[in-house]
């Protein structure tokens, strides 16, 4: 594992950039009777396990929501943009971009959600910007033309919260040794989503019609919003504990402190480029994320057509077939649940350390990575030469057990490595993720990646070994 110095994050987090305290120098030594009296209860991890599970839970509902939301309309992209546009038939172009300009949304979002998280705390930015996310997908449902519904589209991907505050939330709360199942919980009902909503979709669609299908999203997100909001209590400690020393300071004081917040906003808003700059793992580890993510991508805005041309497949069971992505994920998930945290024990035990290192959550993502440009080649090449519909799904099923067994352990290992601002850090690896599988599918139209699926795949597949080599 590459680091700067012996151990990167160690001396990346002790610079003053990134570790400044919430409060001043003064106002700490002046209140820190407050800080320690009232430490331990606010102390998410002392929490007991049944409500710290029930977070887990409302969050990974939400996360099954945002995820079903966006890849519903996989296979009915044509029939949305034939409904809401003058041409009977929609373009190509028009098909992948309707899917991918989620992405775009998600790209911004983390820049203004992870650092507002760490300066005003987690629990007003997820109750208030599911909210957001709600009348976004609310929009979508009632859009009467293409420019609003890919408005709406973008603005949905701008406020999801999950992919950046999920693991960080976990982190508040979960021991280091802990926290690779719950991670895992909620990345497996992400990819559930993923699998039941183009199914889904679908069925729907071809029944109702498109827009029922955005109004079941719409009330699904509701319903895990509306729980958040009536469950959820704020995990950030340094935040939460900041909040009661402003309130029982004096009004001179308070005054002093207001000063200094507004600056305190803006590092907040710099540390996400200033963490990612200043760390070469992360970049690292944030490119690989965004060349696996894109081939996700790329295979979900080529199967329908794939499955179309080359195998007369419809709507309707393109998504039972894009189900077998999901089989994948769900056994690399499953397969990380049962043994991320279990190594990580060992490796502490083996190396003589209690406390444990981050870079003890990666031996699995050597191995997805090792798996992934395998899965890459067999869904490109069995495409291009029309080999049975059994080797596709095979080729799916590869794909998403890589993509989990090397992306998860890599969220693992930068919630550890930096602690109170792992969603600063977070928002590097999203945003470089979610720009890939913005741009990538739009390279070229589905009839060019149809046709020629060996040469990007190709480089997917070398990027892949040499970041293979950087995890070892």
């Amino acid at each position: 594992m590459p680091t700067f110095n012996g151990r990167e994050t160690d001396s990346l987090l002790c610079r003053d950039t990134f570790n400044k305290p919430v409060l001043e120098d003064g106002e700490i030594r002046h209140d820190h009777r407050y800080l320690s009296c009232d430490s331990t209860k606010s102390d998410p991890r002392v929490w007991s396990p049944l409500y710290k599970w029930t977070v887990v839970l409302l969050l990974t509902f939400m996360g099954f929501s945002v995820s079903f939301s966006c890849l519903s309309i996989v296979p009915v992209s044509s029939e949305i943009i034939s409904k809401l546009s003058d041409t009977r038939h929609g373009s190509k172009y028009a098909n992948v971009l309707i899917v991918t300009v989620w992405e775009l949304g998600e790209a911004a979002g983390p820049l203004i959600l992870g650092p507002l998280s760490e300066n005003i705390g987690r629990r007003p930015v997820v109750n208030s910007v599911n909210l957001l996310f709600v009348l976004s997908n609310v929009l979508a449902a009632l859009s009467q033309n293409l420019p609003t519904y890919i408005l709406a589209r973008l603005c949905s991907g701008l406020t999801v919260t999950c992919n950046v505050l999920n693991p960080a939330i976990i982190g508040d709360m979960f021991a280091p040794q802990h926290r690779g199942s719950p991670l895992s919980l909620i990345m497996l009902a992400t990819f559930i989503g993923g699998a039941i909503g183009p199914a889904f979709g679908g069925i729907v669609t071809e029944i109702w019609g498109w827009r029922w299908l955005l109004t079941i999203a719409s009330a699904l997100a509701g319903t895990a919003a509306m729980l958040l909001l009536v469950s959820f209590r704020e995990t950030y400690q340094i935040r939460d504990t900041a909040r009661k020393i402003q309130h029982m300071q004096p009004t001179i004081e308070r005054n002093t402190y207001d000063s200094g917040s507004r600056a305190r906003i803006g590092a907040s808003f710099a540390r996400p480029f200033a963490i990612f700059r200043s760390s070469g793992v992360l970049m690292c580890l944030s490119l690989y994320s965004s060349i696996a993510f894109s081939n996700f991508y790329n295979v979900f805005t080529t199967l329908p057509d794939i499955l179309e041309t080359r195998y007369d497949i419809d709507p309707t069971g393109a998504g039972q077939v894009m189900l077998s992505f999901s089989a994948g994920a769900a056994v690399g998930i499953f397969f990380c649940h049962l043994t991320i945290d279990r190594v990580y024990t060992n490796l502490c035990t083996s190396r003589g350390s209690c406390a444990g290192r981050p870079e003890f959550k990666l031996p699995l993502a050597s191995v997805g990575a090792s798996m992934l440009p395998f899965g890459i080649l067999l869904y490109g090449w069995s495409a291009e030469l029309g080999l049975p519909l059994p080797v596709v799904v095979f080729s799916l099923f590869l794909i998403g057990a890589s993509i989990m067994l090397s992306v998860l352990p890599l969220s693992a290992y930068v919630v550890d490595a930096f602690k109170q601002y792992s969603a600063s850090a977070l928002t590097g690896l999203i945003v470089a993720r979610s720009v890939m599988c913005t741009v990538a599918p739009m390279q070229k139209t589905q009839e060019d990646l149809v046709n020629l699926p060996k040469d990007p795949k190709l480089e997917y597949v070398a990027i892949s070994a040499m970041m293979d080599r950087s995890l070892e």
